[in-house]
């Protein structure tokens, strides 16, 4: 395992309810973004229409889960204040 991906995973391993869930959903909105950003990106600049027609249809999905795991982050910070 890449050394990046494996302290992602001992990170996430010491930690417990709230908190896991906090910086789970954290590490997902951060992985979103980032592929969100690539296949925007490879959409525009792709000559092949069938890859250029895969990249725009993922980059939809992952748009549409980045707004879930946004809305999640959202309501459990707002829990968090809340308590």
């Amino acid at each position: 395992m890449p050394k990046k991906l494996q302290a992602k995973v001992d990170k996430l391993s010491g930690l417990t309810g709230k908190a896991f869930d906090a910086a789970y959903v954290s590490e997902m909105v951060t992985d979103d973004e980032k592929d969100l950003a690539e296949f925007q990106a490879a959409a525009k600049g792709l000559s092949d229409p069938d890859l250029k027609e895969f990249a725009e249809r993922t980059s939809a999905v992952i748009q549409k889960h980045l707004d879930g795991i946004r809305k999640i982050q959202s309501e459990l910070n707002r829990a968090a204040l809340s308590l």
